[in-house]
């Protein structure tokens, strides 16, 4: 499914570009962007069962349901993309929230944890090929 391949270099894009962000010190704008190339890894999940979800939280929640509670991702994977959802919309939106380099970096190494696993499963799957 090209839908599939396409969030999928998505995602890389967004990780890439949160690295730079992190470079340039722009902390918030790079927890956004690592936020949404997990967003982007569970749309792909969802779309390769026919799902399609309207809101960040019917993503959230769709991933949980289908992906974690079946075991097919562990549990942690649910609370990584509902803290990193937390995370963008404090830095997005809350004027006084802090977001700082431990935080942008340790969030981006999840992120790739997360990108890889959610990509392997999709490889395994034969949704994607395996040259991203």
């Amino acid at each position: 499914m090209e839908e599939i391949n396409i969030l999928c270099k998505r995602a890389d894009t967004y990780l890439h570009s949160a690295q730079m962000l992190i470079n340039e010190q722009d902390f918030n704008s790079a927890v956004s962007r690592t936020y949404y190339a997990m967003f982007y890894m569970t749309q792909a999940c969802l779309f390769s069962q026919n799902v399609t979800v309207a809101t960040h939280k019917g993503n959230a929640s769709k991933f949980n349901e289908l992906f974690v509670k079946t075991g097919v991702f562990p549990k942690q994977f649910s609370q990584y993309l509902t803290s990193a959802m937390d995370k963008r919309s404090k830095g997005d939106y809350d004027l006084f929230s802090i977001i700082d380099f431990d935080l942008a970096q340790d969030l981006l190494q999840t992120a790739h944890i997360f990108k890889a696993t959610l990509q392997g499963y999709l490889e395994e799957k034969g949704f994607v090929g395996n040259n991203f």
